[in-house]
């Protein structure tokens, strides 16, 4: 299949449910994140059609970062062509019909460590 730009009758949205940083507890302190979406796929078409819908979660080789994903329903692909954390959900999308798709992940490392981009 090859992309020839948008298609007219296709509305996604993607919604940030929630973004916390920190523990609970008597001393809070920085040792995790937890962020969550919705994406909402809504067809006005009058015709089924098949799709593919990619997002992306961080990644560490690091293993004090632990990284869990939590998602309803699961993606279909993780780590696409060997992409590290790209996530892909396959999906027959009806006519007139909306599909939704919630994710989420929680990054923890220990208490005396500071996770860093490289």
């Amino acid at each position: 299949p090859i992309g020839l730009g948008p298609l007219y009758g296709i509305r996604l949205q993607r919604d940030i449910l929630s973004v916390e940083q920190g523990d609970s507890g008597f001393i809070t302190t920085n040792s995790e994140i937890n962020r969550s979406y919705r994406t909402t796929i809504t067809s006005a078409l009058s015709h089924d059609i098949p799709m593919k819908l990619l997002d992306v979660i961080p990644t560490s080789e690091d293993e004090d970062l632990v990284i869990r994903i939590e998602s309803r329903p699961r993606p279909t692909e993780e780590n696409r062509d060997g992409k590290r954390g790209v996530l892909v959900w396959a999906l027959d999308l009806k006519a007139g019909t909306t599909e939704e798709i919630r994710f989420g992940y929680q990054m923890k490392w220990p208490k005396d460590k500071i996770p860093v981009d490289r």
